[in-house]
């Protein structure tokens, strides 16, 4: 083979094997089928592409998904269909919600594509798992939202009367109202709103 053609065919191949790596990053794909696309790529390289080519693609390829572990990818672990992240610098640092290493263990966990449920090596199982918590965790967006406008209300007779009993009167008034209303809701809803209700409170405070 020529060396131009050579080096037509390597440069070529540099901007495939580039674009698949960004295509991956933006589709979130799983690692599986990332491979499949690399090898289809491979595949279809020209009869007597030289050897150096291949491995040179092969070392792109490489150092592509080992980037995707350095800036797009996070381990987490799943607790109460929550996902936590062991990544100090992510929202969603276990350390930060109180939870200690020892309730990790045996918790359903794996490789994440960051800012998304979406598994980087994913099963079928895994997939129908992360589907049915999203569909949970809507049902408790959804609650959450319903019981922030409730409490809105709770804020204003704080604001307007200014005495702590009663603001905590009617808020859990509010809350008993969505136990019964919403039989699903879960804990941590308490604990979310608890903590939203006070930092709101707190701003009253100090206008």
């Amino acid at each position: 083979m020529r060396i131009s053609r050579s080096v037509d065919i390597q440069m070529k191949n540099e901007t495939r094997v580039m674009d698949l790596m960004s295509k991956a990053k933006i589709f979130k794909m799983e690692s599986c089928n990332i491979h499949s696309e690399f090898i289809n790529l491979k595949e279809s390289l020209p009869k007597r592409t030289p050897y150096y080519i291949t491995t040179y693609l092969d070392g792109m390829y490489r150092f592509g998904t080992n980037m995707f572990y350095r800036y797009n990818l996070e381990f987490c672990y799943w607790i109460n269909n929550i996902k936590y992240s062991v990544h100090r610098d992510s929202n969603m640092y276990y350390e930060k919600y109180g939870i200690k290493p020892s309730e990790l263990c045996d918790m359903p966990c794996g490789h994440y594509w960051k800012d998304s449920d979406k598994l980087y090596f994913a099963t079928k199982e895994d997939i129908k798992r992360i589907e049915k918590i999203n569909m949970e965790n809507t049902y408790f967006t959804d609650t959450y939202i319903v019981f922030n406008t409730v409490t809105y209300e709770v804020i204003k007779t704080f604001k307007t009367y200014g005495k702590i009993n009663i603001f905590m009167n009617q808020f859990e008034e509010t809350l008993s109202w969505i136990n019964k209303t919403h039989t699903n809701t879960k804990p941590l809803l308490k604990k979310l709103v608890y903590k939203d209700i006070e930092n709101k409170k707190i701003r009253r405070i100090e206008k």
